[in-house]
């Protein structure tokens, strides 16, 4: 896909898109995360509708969108199944895991009206809150950098929309 055509980016998004999201890493976060990168860019540089592979990439996101707020839990808490079917523990190094990676992906997927409904206030908040509750013990990198980039990424969109 790299042969340098107008096409190339959009062929790379077709193709993530046909992929199997849910065996990719970390429940296909880092998939979902990577499309939605890409399609804001093409976004922003066209100023048009997704079409062809952009917009099975935007149907890939939205279906995983409409996921994780379906398999929310009542106190903010994204699945530790992430994207794939509703599941909760008791573990809180788990919940940090996949409520942050899952965070990370709506805070870059989600336009500004999305961001500010209840149930994405909702995870932001038990999101700064298992933060709070893991402060004086070690987290494992990758959950807690995921979840303190969504926080970080979402901190600025509505700063942004407040304006």
């Amino acid at each position: 896909a790299g042969d340098g055509t107008a096409g190339a980016t959009e062929r790379v998004g077709a193709m993530e898109a046909e992929a199997d999201v849910f065996s990719a890493a970390c429940g296909g976060a880092h998939r979902l995360y990577g499309l939605a990168c890409a399609l804001d860019a093409w976004r922003r540089a066209t100023d048009r509708e997704p079409e062809g592979g952009w917009a099975a990439a935007r149907g890939v996101l939205d279906d995983c969108i409409d996921r994780a707020r379906r398999f929310q839990e009542a106190d903010g808490c994204f699945s530790i199944h992430s994207f794939e079917r509703p599941g909760t523990s008791p573990d809180v190094f788990a919940r940090l895991g996949a409520t942050g990676h899952v965070f990370e992906v709506l805070a870059l997927a989600l336009d500004d009206e999305r961001l500010a409904e209840p149930w994405v206030t909702r995870a932001a908040d038990r999101l700064a809150k298992l933060l709070e509750q893991t402060a004086d013990v070690d987290v494992a990198c990758g959950a807690l950098y995921h979840a303190a980039h969504g926080l970080a990424i979402y901190r600025a969109r509505i700063a942004a929309t407040a304006d």
